[in-house]
């Protein structure tokens, strides 16, 4: 029986890859990383150095199709303004450079514009541990960065949440202690970019049932290409007409196992089962929405 289950999900498997190669993946939303302001205190070069960890953590995510502000003719000119801020007007600074900078992003054709500030800096001497205990402590620099990351999602018109960061590193130098705290956004912008920058797909097909008739997994139409990874949670949601206003209610809850095919994964259903089962089994309209936050559900 297992050897016959098993048999049935690779069909799947391949009938699903097969529905992939004729149902073209809806191609990445382009993510406009722009650019950071910064605190007088902060050097411009620091600014950059964090943007950079910004868009690479966007770009090793591969969610979005992420376009770099610095490379865009559009968006290359001067930053507009002076590009300083301080932590006590940073974020209505962002909001307005966001607005300023939202109709160049809809002409490239993005859904996302995200913008970030290093609002504070402060560095100071701290004792370092020392190799040997029976030595005394080493003194040191410690280096404290806030930053703010900041986005609009351009396409419904709605400002992501701020996600504030306290970035904190000792070293020998001043300097190096700088570069290790800005690095630590690394880090940090991985859960960011999961949670906040969402992925919608379908449900391709459903598993064979186990021997109690369960239907416990099934494929949705997205895969590595698009970022999918193990581990990732999805809700799936019924869209339902509601008095003329199609709304989505919430029916269920994914967790992706097998997500080594470019286009299809392979999921767990963790919530929902019948209700999923139900739905796609009755042809009505489902969707599948990335979340991180979905662990409780």
């Amino acid at each position: 029986m297992k050897t016959l289950t098993r048999l049935c999900c690779a069909l799947l498997l391949f009938s699903a890859t097969a529905v992939s190669a004729q149902q073209a993946v809806p191609e990445k939303e382009i993510l406009v990383v722009d650019f950071f302001l910064r605190n007088r205190l902060v050097p411009a070069a620091y600014a950059e150095m964090l943007r950079g960890h910004v868009l690479s953590a966007f770009a090793e995510r591969g969610r979005q199709q992420v376009v770099d502000a610095e490379t865009s003719r559009e968006l290359c000119a001067s930053l507009p303004g002076t590009g300083l801020t301080d932590p006590a007007t940073a974020p209505a600074d962002l909001d307005a450079f966001l607005q300023l900078r939202a109709p160049e992003a809809l002409a490239l054709g993005a859904r996302y514009l995200v913008t970030g500030a290093i609002a504070d800096y402060k560095f100071e001497h701290a004792p370092l541990p020392a190799s040997d205990s029976r030595r005394p402590p080493v003194q040191g620099f410690k280096a404290t960065f806030q930053v703010l990351v900041s986005a609009l999602d351009l396409r419904l018109g709605t400002r992501i949440d701020d996600q504030v960061y306290v970035l904190t590193a000792t070293a020998p130098a001043a300097q190096d202690a700088d570069m290790a705290a800005l690095a630590k956004i690394r880090g940090s912008m991985d859960f960011y970019a999961s949670s906040k920058f969402k992925i919608e797909t379908v449900i391709l097909e459903l598993c064979p049932p186990d021997r109690k008739g369960r239907i416990r997994e099934l494929y949705i139409h997205s895969g590595n290409q698009t970022g999918v990874r193990s581990g990732d949670l999805f809700l799936v949601y019924e869209e339902v007409p509601i008095g003329g206003v199609m709304t989505r209610q919430k029916v269920g809850k994914l967790r992706v196992n097998d997500a080594s095919n470019p286009d299809v994964a392979k999921c767990k259903i963790t919530a929902g089962e019948a209700e999923i089962a139900d739905a796609f089994l009755g042809q009505r309209a489902l969707i599948c929405i990335s979340d991180g936050k979905a662990l409780f559900y």
